[in-house]
């Protein structure tokens, strides 16, 4: 038998996968600074 989906169970997955990619981005964004300022005090 098929489970029926709720709306309120689409949200709650969304914003899950919203909030991941949002930490997911932060962090490659912090380590891209971090790289940069390395490579800028190397150079």
């Amino acid at each position: 038998m098929a489970e029926l989906v709720t709306k309120s169970d689409l949200a709650a997955a969304v914003a899950v996968i919203n909030l991941t990619l949002t930490l997911r981005l932060g962090a490659m964004l912090a380590v891209g600074f971090g790289v940069l300022a390395t490579l800028m005090k190397l150079l």
